[in-house]
Parts: structure tokens; sequence; C-alpha cells
């Protein structure tokens, strides 16, 4: 298959790699070029935006925001692109943005799918991810998921922190790093992060992450015990999070 990936970050490049290493023919695109010159040793076509539209028959991208992706597809991908395509951003961007892209892509008979088409291998295990044994009693574990669930039926957020049956923060509109950062003054006994996904989830649009970052602030805030939705929930870049939940004595259960 012949697929184009613009962004080649901490979680572009290992993706590249593994389309790579599955035998798809790649080609890359990003900002800066020292990227794209070592994807090229690898077997990657190091190419423009315009010779990656052009060529790809799925276009793939992972960059910082809503901005960047809008100005890489709208302001000039799309231009080169054709019906039968298909468009996956593994951005973290804004749903709203995601539909106006959607929506100009689907006018050129471009279809969009949910970032987890290359993720099957990322998505949360069932049972014990990390840490040597799970010691929380099942009522706490129940009580947080249910807890993330109902925010997520509610569109207000797809995680929380509780402690002991009690509800420290719910995720809002600020996002999971800033939930976790309100949680860190509490410096609450038995806090337990649960993550999970909406009910009729549009994965296009909305794929509910944990990745490295989440695990430091976990580890900052305290955190030691997190439970996440398998078989939705997308953990990037696994092992690196593995190691670092490791080193801070943080456990990451799927349920």
């Amino acid at each position: 298959m012949k697929i184009g990936f613009i962004g080649l970050g901490i979680m572009g490049k290992p993706m590249v790699r593994n389309l790579l290493k599955a035998g798809h023919e790649v080609w890359v695109n990003n900002r800066s070029k020292a990227p794209m010159e070592e994807l090229a040793k690898d077997g990657a076509h190091a190419v423009s935006r315009q010779e990656l539209a052009e060529n790809a028959e799925i276009i793939i991208t992972m960059l910082p925001n809503g901005p960047q992706v809008k100005e890489v597809m709208l302001g000039d991908v799309v231009n080169y692109m054709h019906a039968g395509q298909i468009f996956i951003d593994c951005s973290s961007i804004s749903p709203v943005v995601s539909k106006e892209i959607a929506a100009v892509l689907a006018e050129k008979g471009v279809e969009m799918l949910d970032a987890r088409s290359f993720l099957d291998a990322d998505t949360a295990p069932i049972g014990l991810f990390c840490g040597r044994k799970w010691t929380l009693p099942q009522d706490y574990v129940d009580h947080a998921i249910h807890i993330a669930r109902e925010c997520a039926r509610l569109d207000i957020g797809q995680s929380c922190v509780t402690a002991r049956g009690t509800v420290l923060a719910v995720e809002s509109f600020d996002g999971t790093d800033k939930m976790l950062e309100r949680v860190a003054q509490f410096e609450a006994k038995d806090a337990l992060f649960a993550k999970t996904v909406k009910p009729n989830q549009d994965y296009r649009f909305d794929v509910p992450v944990i990745g490295e970052r989440t695990v430091r602030k976990l580890a900052e805030a305290g955190i030691k015990n997190a439970v996440v939705e398998a078989g939705n929930v997308i953990i990037l870049d696994s092992e690196n999070v593995k190691k670092i939940a490791d080193s801070n004595g943080i456990k990451i259960l799927g349920i």
C-alpha cells in the first residue's frame, strides 16, 4: 500500500517505521528536513507535499495541533488529492477543525478514517499493562470508571481522578493535563486516574489517548494508579510509557 505521512515528530517517526516494517511504501514530509533524511535511510521516500499527495493512496497526519493540520491539509495538500484517497489524522486537535477538514475532503471524494486504523497494536490491553500487582479495591475502580463514563456520556470530558470513592477532579475543556495539575494540590491517598470514551465515539474527530506526557503528569500529581478503557484508549509509544510508569511506581490497568 502507498502511504503518505506528514509530521515526523516523537510519535510520527515510530509510526512510519512500523509502516515500513509492515511492507508498505511510504512517502514522508516534515517541516524540518532531518527526520525526512533519517527515514529515507530506512526506505521511505522523502518528498514534497505535492508529490506525497499525488502518489499516496492513504495520507496520514501527525501534527502538533489544529492550526497546523488545517494549514497543511486545506492550505496545500488538498489541492493535489483526488477521489478515492483516504485521509487519517492522528493529531490532537479540536473536533471542530476535524469536521471542517472532513467536509472539504468529502467534496473531493476523499474519505476520512479514524486514527485507530493503523494503531491496533497500540490500544490499551485488558489487564495490568504495567506495574507488578494491582492493589486498589475493585469498588474504587468501578466508581472511577463509572464517573469517567458518565462525564463522557454528558460530553464533559473523558477522564477523571477519584480517591477512595471521592471525586477529586473531572476533565473539562482545558484537558487532561490541566485536570492532573489541579489534582496535584490535594495530595490524596489512593488517587486513581480513569480514562474512557464517549458512547458512539467518532474516532475520526476525537481519539482518547494517554502517552508519555500523561504519565509524567500523573507522576507530578502523585497519582500511582490509572485505569483505561481497553481496546478503545490509545497508548502512544507504549514501551516508553511503560518504562516511565514503572520508574515512577505507576500502575496502568486496562478494563
